[in-house]
């Protein structure tokens, strides 16, 4: 079991990462998605999400055991 939650965390820090990673590309006007504005809103998106979420696991790891 804790093994699937370390898992499912791993993917989701990954998921942020690279959420983060268009979204700052996309500040500085570089990469494939700088043309439009509504990818860099889609990434911060992501980041926010991937975050909340790794948040809420975490807290349900922690208080389950």
């Amino acid at each position: 079991m804790l093994k699937f939650i370390v898992t499912i965390m791993l993917f989701i820090l990954l998921f942020f990462l690279f959420g983060f990673l268009i979204f700052a590309f996309n500040i500085c006007g570089y990469g494939l998605f700088s043309t439009k504005p509504a990818e860099g809103f889609l990434a911060l998106t992501t980041a926010l999400s991937g975050v909340t979420t790794y948040v809420i696991v975490t807290l349900y790891a922690k208080y389950k055991t």
